[in-house]
């Protein structure tokens, strides 16, 4: 049975003990979620450091997309930002279920 067309909320909670990019002070994370071609960008966490909290809720349209694509990023003002690490997660089981809670490992970008 194929699976129904939707609206898929994300809620990008916090990271904890991430790779930490900045030399000098506390990184300023955020996050690119990716579902198909739609992009969205969550706030900079200024000196969120490797425990970086956002509590944001994105919204998809999703047709036969399965999987949320996430990048760290640490926002720099001096020089092109830096990705801290990746993580994919499978939206299968929300799809299926209606909901589901996911905590991600996230793979480092170096």
């Amino acid at each position: 049975m194929p699976l129904q067309p939707g609206t898929l909320r994300v809620r990008l909670e916090f990271a904890k003990d991430i790779k930490d990019c900045d030399f000098f002070g506390r990184q300023d994370p955020y996050v690119r979620l990716r579902v198909g071609d739609q992009l969205r960008r969550s706030k900079v966490c200024k000196n969120g450091g490797t425990r970086p909290v956002w509590d944001e809720t994105f919204e998809f349209v999703i047709l036969h997309e399965n999987t949320v694509d996430m990048e760290l990023m640490d926002a720099d003002k001096a020089s092109r930002d830096d990705v801290i690490g990746r993580c994919a997660v499978s939206i299968s089981k929300a799809r299926e279920h209606g909901r589901d809670s996911v905590h991600a490992p996230v793979i480092s970008g170096k």
